[in-house]
């Protein structure tokens, strides 16, 4: 397959915060100037690695990258010890595996001795024929993640370094700002959201955890001061690029939504999808998931809306993690959209649902 794409991983053992630096004062500034043909990732809790997808067609940016990255990591942080390497490398040597499962990735070997260490390679086939659902696909959803980075490389930083309840607030506001695109009224369209949550609370039942996570997030949610939020210069500026962006994706994926989902040989085809979505819904013990069950399945996966949100709100998962969230903070922020729409349209997700026909 002639994949147009290229992926770069650079691997850093450093701390977390000169893993941060790194990725703000030298992975970003070293592909500015193909700002908008880029995607530059750190996996959830700051990851092994920076993973950087751009056209192959800017291939020639990659000669001096290596080097250029070594470089800059001695200057600024000098040679980490081998101990201070395997302290640093710890927890993703314990993890790895499970957070590939998690993401779909190929496991990545995770030792001290590919410190600085960079591979330049086409992007992997297997891992975009098991995760897509055609080329086209695949193309989407990364020139999506174009759009975003743009937004990232703009506000990231600045984003990282606010106080963590504005952090909390602001994001929380971001994802109510994504369902405004919806041909859907808000009041319907976060069910997206409470899927997330009620999954994660579902998990949590398991190990008698879920009354405390909910005591938890309900009482940080209560302390967020929505009403600021229209008198905040920092917001406005920040909500304002946030919508362009999703409006951007939202543009992107529509224009393309006839042929997202049409079955390409070799691909991860609509049917194995829809079997392994009910599998995993089967899996979940929840009452929300359980209602989710009693509709025609091959009507609302199907459905135009459910086809577009699926793609977008991948995205938008992404960037929780490129803003630095760990993922207990991006579901307390699922959690706290939810609250904020029942609370401002005065209602519950079993009522959002029987209003749509879906009844226990």
């Amino acid at each position: 397959m002639n994949i147009e794409f290229l992926e770069v991983k650079a691997f850093f053992f450093g701390t977390e915060e000169q893993k941060r630096k790194t990725y703000f004062s030298f992975i970003l500034p070293f592909f500015k100037e193909i700002d908008g043909e880029f995607s530059a990732e750190r996996d959830w809790n700051g990851g092994p690695h920076y993973r950087i997808i751009l056209p192959k067609h800017h291939d020639q940016l990659l000669v001096h990258f290596e080097k250029d990255f070594k470089a800059y990591v001695k200057r600024e942080f000098g040679d980490l010890s081998k101990v201070e390497l395997e302290e640093n490398i710890e927890q993703y040597v314990k993890h790895h595996e499970t957070i590939a499962g998690m993401e779909s990735r190929s496991k990545e070997e995770i030792n001290a001795g590919r410190h600085l260490t960079v591979a330049i390679h086409s992007y992997d086939e297997a891992y975009l024929r098991q995760t897509f659902n055609s080329y086209q696909h695949f193309v989407v959803h990364t020139q999506s993640l174009f759009f975003m980075q743009k937004f990232i490389s703009s506000f990231g930083e600045r984003f990282f370094n606010l106080p963590k309840e504005k952090k909390y607030l602001y994001f929380t506001k971001m994802l109510y700002e994504v369902l405004t695109f919806s041909s859907f009224h808000p009041k319907f369209a976060v069910l997206v959201y409470v899927s997330n949550i009620e999954g994660v609370f579902a998990i949590a039942e398991q190990y008698g955890k879920r009354a405390a996570f909910e005591k938890a997030y309900q009482t940080l949610y209560k302390s967020l001061p929505f009403e600021t939020l229209a008198n905040d210069p920092e917001f406005n500026e920040l909500g304002a690029t946030w919508k362009d962006t999703i409006g951007n994706i939202y543009s992107l994926i529509k224009e393309n939504v006839k042929n997202l989902f049409t079955d390409e040989e070799g691909f991860y085809s609509k049917e194995l999808q829809k079997e392994e979505l009910v599998q995993n819904i089967q899996g979940i013990s929840s009452e929300f998931h359980d209602l989710l069950l009693k509709q025609d399945v091959e009507e609302w996966t199907n459905h135009e809306e459910h086809v577009i949100y699926r793609v977008l709100i991948n995205i938008v998962y992404k960037s929780a993690h490129m803003l630095q969230f760990t993922f207990t903070e991006k579901n307390f922020a699922c959690y706290a959209v939810c609250e904020y729409v029942m609370d401002k349209y005065h209602t519950t997700w079993r009522e959002i649902m029987a209003q749509r026909g879906i009844n226990a």
